[in-house]
């Protein structure tokens, strides 16, 4: 063994140059490349197949197709939330809140609900280049991109666990 993976002293504290090691890992490397375990459906699937996959899940990817897996966006918890909770009215603008209220009730497919432009790595980005475009985005994941194809994802909580079970073995 060696690198990251001997990452803790004699007293089990992380030491910073195995961090350093840690972060320069390709993500091609910790990636989830199991794709029937990932949460994707196609562009022109049902809005209430996503919704049940959400029951379970906090994101759904969302492919082209599932033959071509070219990423078209994500839907997470927050869209639907915003999708489904009570907005405010502004009844200091007249007709406002009658315009936005019409247009929320227009959000009866998937490409209205997700974020049409998801934060992505490849392969060959570094854990560190994945841990700054969570941290400057707010995001918890990343799907992972090969020539327009999702190959996998990352997740904090799959960095973290992958971390530590190394530190700790």
């Amino acid at each position: 063994m060696g690198g990251w993976e001997d990452a803790k002293d004699a007293k089990g504290a992380i030491r910073m140059n195995d961090l350093t090691d840690f972060h320069g890992t390709r993500i091609g490397r910790v990636i989830d490349r199991r794709l029937w375990d990932i949460p994707v459906v196609g562009i022109d699937d049902d809005l209430d197949h996503v919704l049940r996959i959400l029951m379970g899940k906090y994101h759904v990817w969302v492919v082209e197709n599932t033959e071509t897996m070219r990423l078209r966006g994500v839907v997470t918890e927050h869209d639907v939330f915003k999708m489904i909770a009570p907005e405010r009215r502004h009844f200091h603008i007249l007709g406002l809140g009658d315009i936005k209220e019409m247009l929320r009730h227009q959000k009866d497919s998937i490409e209205h609900v997700m974020c049409s432009l998801p934060v992505t790595c490849g392969p060959d980005d570094t854990v560190r280049d994945a841990l700054v475009m969570m941290k400057k985005h707010s995001i918890r994941r990343l799907p992972v991109v090969e020539n327009d194809r999702l190959v996998g994802e990352i997740t904090f909580h799959a960095l973290l666990n992958r971390y530590l079970d190394t530190v700790h073995s």
